[in-house]
């Protein structure tokens, strides 16, 4: 899919790849570190940059699971029932 995004994305677009809504695109173009331009009142997000940007997010994700670990998430809930 990310072969057929344009060079520059619309936050329509970035919803759409995120597969989330428009307004919590917006909301995610307001977020320090999300790589956008503002041309005026327009925000428009370079795809190489915004590629580069999801994947650093896929790997802060991994990084949080890995320190985590799936027992300590599924300990945390047991305890929390007893």
């Amino acid at each position: 899919m990310s072969d057929q995004l344009p060079p520059i994305l619309t936050m329509s677009d970035v919803a759409r790849y995120l597969r989330i809504g428009r307004t919590k695109a917006y909301e995610l173009a307001y977020q320090p570190g999300f790589p956008v331009i503002r041309i005026g009142r327009l925000v428009r997000v370079p795809r190489e940059r915004f590629l580069a940007w999801c994947n650093s997010q896929e790997l802060l994700t991994e990084q949080a699971y890995d320190l985590e670990g799936p027992q300590t998430s599924l300990n945390r809930v047991a305890n929390s029932h007893q």
